[in-house]
């Protein structure tokens, strides 16, 4: 597996997707701020949960924990989380 990675990110409600090259150990945590950052997400509260090949990602994992042996691109779809899962 790459240290780096191209993440491919889709977000129903934004205008565009957006790919980001990140560190395969980067944890889904991080990626809410990074995507801030980027102008991708707009903030709000709750937040926003990840879903990698139909399954929730925790926010403690890492990108390499979805990644198998040999590839060096990854697909995640944003959801905003509603308020009753909170």
């Amino acid at each position: 597996m790459a240290d780096i990675i191209k993440v491919h990110f889709s977000y129903q409600e934004a205008s565009r997707d957006v790919c980001l090259d990140l560190p395969s150990d980067t944890l889904f945590d991080d990626l809410t701020p990074m995507l801030y950052k980027n102008d991708y997400l707009i903030p709000q509260k709750p937040g926003f949960y990840y879903i990698v090949k139909n399954h929730l990602c925790g926010a403690r994992q890492r990108l390499s924990d979805y990644i198998p042996d040999g590839v060096d691109t990854l697909d995640v779809q944003v959801f905003g989380m509603p308020q009753i899962m909170v």
